[in-house]
Order: structure tokens, then C-alpha cells, then sequence
């Protein structure tokens, strides 16, 4: 971590009565930072919003901004440079011992830059996880602070020697990845799961649904998934806001190819805003 703001003041600590420390009870966003620039920021601020909302906490909006331009202004230019991640958390705020919300607390915001690497990445295998997600409609496609189903994925994952892997409902039906969304490419057409009961709706996923496929002519569909019909598809691929498009060259025994619909969506995700800043 380069630096970190607590409520706009340089800080790198919360006070042990936040209810996000306690209870996870918050929502967070992990943004690609491009020259001090945050090119997909729209995205961002619109699913923070409606998970500050899901979770009735208003949502800090203009603060927010604010404390972003702060901390980035406050970076020096050469180490801006090197800042590639920025972490935005948003928790309902103190509270006192016991899960009822004190209706006048105020929100934390806590924003944290980082260093990193961020080249494109090869095409990975995936392992298709044990671990399942539970269904619940209510907290689906918000990015919430209670993140052990990832954890205990990630774990499974790491024990098995993979870095990823696909991610199942209680019903067999395919979700996501541990940190990733996941498209599957049938005849020309990208596929990607509904989320209506678990997962988180993911802002790369939502930019390319609304522009990336758009503009170069792929067409999109949300649908059910059951992990038994991925021999159907030719192709596939994860995507988050950070590493942008991963290629899929296999999950399990089955092998899936780079279509020329996904090198497309690639072509055009290096010449968009993502790689450029805005």
C-alpha cells in the first residue's frame, strides 16, 4: 500500500468500534487506477451506490469524490506513477457492541492506493470449486464487505495449486470465478451467468455488456449456466475492473479456445479508456 485516507485525513486505522471491522457491515470497490485517473469510475460509483442503498447506508457520494481528488492530489506525481489499484470501503460507520445499526451513525470512507504490475494476463485454467455459494437474493451483485465465501474459496484454490477457479450455486449452476466474472462464447454469442441469487454483478462485466460488445458487434445474453453445458460453449473468459479480460484455456478436462469474438473484445478493451485513462 502507497497511502491511505480514513474520512479524507491521511490515516491507516480504523477505530475497533466500526461496524465494517465488526461485522463487515459496509461495501467496497478495488478500481484500476490509470495516471491518477480511475476510467471506469462511472461504474464504480453507480454499484457503490446501490450497495450503500441494499444496506441502507447513505451513500457518501460527494464526500467520496472529494477524498479521492484529496488523496490522489496528495501522491507525488512520480509515485502516482507506480499507483496502479485504488481500494474505495465505505462502512455504515461506529457502533456499539450488538448487530442492530445506530440510525445516526456516520459512514466510514476509507480510500488505499496501491502498487502493482498490471499487465495483461496469459490464459489460465481453471479448477471447478468444492465450495458453494449460497443463495441470497437480497445481498446479490453488491460488492459487501463479507467476503468468507471468496476466502474459503481462495483457500480451496491455493491448496489445489490453482490461482482461480469456477464457482458454483447450491444447484450446480455456474456463477463466477473466486475474484472474476465469467463469459462463455456460443456461435458468435457471449453468454454470462445470472446473478439474480449470488454473485457480485461486476463493473467490467457491465462495461462490457453496455460498450465493449456493443461497439464491436457481439452480442451478449444473461442466462442460467448449469455446470454440465459448458461442452457447448467454444470459448470463454474472466473479467474484473483491475486485470481487465483473462482468457480461459480450460476448466476441468475441458478446453476452450481464443474466439474471434473475444479477440475482438480484447482489441477493443487496450484502444478503450481501461488502458488509456479517460
Amino acid at each position: 500500500m502507497v497511502i491511505c485516507s480514513v474520512n479524507g485525513v491521511v490515516a491507516a486505522a480504523v477505530p475497533v468500534s466500526d461496524r465494517g471491522l465488526a461485522y463487515g457491515d459496509g461495501v467496497f470497490e478495488t478500481m484500476r487506477l490509470v495516471a491518477g485517473d480511475l476510467p471506469l469510475w462511472a461504474y464504480h460509483k453507480q454499484r457503490l451506490t446501490r450497495g450503500c442503498q441494499r444496506l441502507g447506508i447513505a451513500p457518501p457520494l460527494e464526500q467520496v469524490q472529494t477524498w479521492l481528488c484529496e488523496l490522489l492530489a496528495a501522491v507525488p506525481a512520480a509515485t502516482l506513477k507506480t499507483c496502479t489499484v485504488a481500494k474505495l470501503i465505505v462502512t455504515r460507520g461506529g457502533g456499539g457492541r450488538g448487530y442492530r445499526p445506530d440510525p445516526g451513525a456516520s459512514p466510514t470512507v476509507i480510500i488505499a492506493l496501491y502498487a502493482g504490475d498490471l499487465a495483461a494476463q496469459d490464459a489460465i485454467a481453471l479448477r471447478v470449486c468444492d465450495y458453494r455459494l449460497p443463495a441470497n437474493p437480497y445481498l446479490a451483485g453488491i460488492k459487501h464487505l463479507n467476503r468468507l465465501d471468496n476466502i474459503m474459496l481462495q483457500m480451496e484454490c491455493s491448496a489445489a495449486g490453482f490461482g482461480d477457479g469456477l464457482v458454483l450455486d447450491n444447484q450446480g449452476n455456474v456463477i463466477e470465478t473466486t475474484s472474476s466474472n465469467v463469459f462463455f462464447e456460443q456461435r458468435g454469442k457471449l453468454i454470462t451467468p445470472l446473478l439474480n441469487e449470488c454473485g457480485v454483478s461486476g463493473v467490467m462485466r457491465g462495461f462490457i455488456i453496455d460498450e465493449l460488445a456493443p461497439a464491436n458487434q457481439v452480442a451478449t445474453a444473461e442466462a442460467v449456466i448449469p455446470l454440465a453445458s459448458l461442452d457447448r460453449f467454444s470459448g470463454a473468459f474472466c473479467c474484473n475492473s483491475v486485470r481487465g479480460i483473462i482468457p480461459v484455456e480450460r476448466i476441468g478436462d475441458l478446453r476452450f479456445q481464443a474466439t474471434p469474438a473475444m479477440q475482438k473484445l480484447q482489441r477493443s478493451l487496450m484502444e478503450s479508456r481501461f488502458e488509456k485513462g479517460q
